[in-house]
C-alpha cells in the first residue's frame, strides 16, 4: 500500500446527546497534495445488547 501524503490539516466535529454521548464524529482531512477526504461515523443503539462470541481458532 503507499504512503498517503502529509497532512495539513484535519477538522473534527462531534455531536452530542442529551445525555452526553457522542453521536456522530465527522473528519475532514486535508493533504498537502491531494484532494481530501470525508469520514463520519454514526453511533446508534447504546442501550441494545451486542452479541459477542469468542472465536475458533484453527
Amino acid at each position: 500500500m503507499p504512503t498517503p501524503p502529509p497532512t495539513t490539516a484535519i477538522d473534527v466535529d462531534a455531536w452530542i446527546d442529551k445525555e452526553g454521548r457522542i453521536v456522530r464524529v465527522r473528519q475532514d482531512v486535508h493533504f498537502t497534495s491531494e484532494p481530501g477526504l470525508q469520514s463520519t461515523l454514526t453511533l446508534t443503539g447504546f442501550k441494545s445488547a451486542v452479541p459477542v462470541s469468542v472465536p475458533t481458532t484453527k
